[in-house]
């Protein structure tokens, strides 16, 4: 059962279900916070495949016998609710849908032809994001229980197979490390204002300031974007009451991490400091900095409409560019910054994930050497 309640200076949902992780979440407004709450309940319905008695982890018996692909989801699901391992919400309720709709196939009946046809349901009904993401999970359930439940019975992982399959038939998107970083000068494509001169980022701004005004929020996004190096969602979330611009500090809400969100204390730049203390002066009163704003997926949106005004192709700069161009800034300071300073503006926790964002131009590498 759903309960929403005032909560600060927004509205808190909470739902409990039996045999189902306790879902939380803060809006501004109650009626989104009510929309969240009954698309929540309804995912949970779809996902609640067994009954409560079968909630339990397969027998010693049972164990020595192939399981179903349901039953592998149903033994990682159960073992990973509570704890250190505890999955979060989205991946959980992935996993009960992948249930029901694969619900009596044995491991190693996967075959590509099986998931071809189950591919190509889901494609009529999600995006292919969502389906890489639900494919992914089988995955992990799967590896998982070939390492523990069912170590005596599954020989072999048919996974990979699937993914690569599924990849080639052009269902799934092989994922792309993006190295788009502004120009110095315009692009030859871009639809130029008359007499301009500027950089990219120039470009970007003035049109923003032309077609919407220096109130409308995309354009202080766009320039929190690029002087701070956070995510769409983590500027969404901004509030005042995180920010200390005395010690030059933010907390950023639920950071993105591979197994549950944290709040994370991070340095502010020079540039962040001066566009959110020129924003303060005209921006509504609350709390949050972009109270206007109810999805993240609408900054997208308008930032999409800004690089069609400028005659942009489609895909050819996105607003999480803009994140890369930021931490690659980063990297270019002076006085140098290093790897783990770097990482505390970003929240990448290894060089292996920092490096994808960096792109780093090598003719500038080379001339260091000299």
């Amino acid at each position: 059962m759903a309960t929403v309640d005032k909560h600060g200076s927004g509205w808190r949902v909470r739902i409990r279900r039996s045999g189902f992780p306790t879902l939380t979440k803060t809006f501004r407004t109650k009626n989104r916070a009510k929309m969240w709450a009954n698309e929540k309940e309804s995912n949970i319905d779809q996902a609640k495949v067994f009954g409560k008695e079968q909630l339990e982890l397969p027998s010693k018996l049972q164990r020595n016998v192939e399981p179903t692909i349901d039953q592998v989801i149903l033994s990682y699901r159960q073992l990973h609710t509570s704890g250190k391992k505890k999955m979060n919400e989205s991946k959980f309720l992935t996993l009960g849908l992948s249930m029901r709709e694969l619900r009596g196939i044995k491991v190693s009946e996967l075959t590509t032809d099986t998931m071809y046809g189950y591919a190509d349901d889901r494609l009529s009904r999600v995006s292919e994001g969502t389906l890489k993401r639900q494919c992914l999970a089988i995955g992990q359930a799967i590896r998982w229980s070939r390492k523990t439940v069912y170590r005596k019975v599954i020989k072999h992982d048919p996974w990979p197979d699937v993914m690569e399959f599924l990849t080639e038939e052009g269902m799934i998107d092989q994922s792309e490390e993006r190295d788009r970083r502004l120009y110095k000068t315009p692009p030859a494509f871009a639809k130029l204002p008359k007499n301009f001169k500027g950089t990219e980022e120039n470009l970007l701004l003035n049109t923003c300031l032309d077609t919407w005004g220096k109130l409308d929020w995309i354009y202080w996004m766009i320039r929190i974007a690029i002087a701070g190096a956070m995510r769409e969602g983590e500027i969404h979330r901004m509030q005042w009451s995180l920010i200390d611009l005395d010690k030059n500090v933010q907390v950023i809400k639920a950071r993105k991490d591979p197994k549950r969100p944290k709040d994370q204390h991070v340095p502010i730049t020079p540039e962040l400091k001066k566009a959110l203390l020129e924003y303060r002066q005209i921006c509504r009163p609350g709390d949050y900095l972009f109270t206007e704003i109810e999805e993240t997926a609408s900054i997208g949106q308008r930032f999409k409409n800004l690089t069609n005004r400028l005659s942009y192709p489609a895909k050819e700069l996105t607003f999480h560019d803009l994140r890369h161009e930021a931490i690659s800034r980063l990297f270019e300071r002076r006085p140098k910054l290093s790897i783990p300073e770097v990482a505390l503006f970003s929240g990448h926790k290894t060089w292996s994930q920092l490096k994808r964002y960096t792109h780093l131009q090598a003719e500038d590498v080379a001339k260091k050497m000299r």
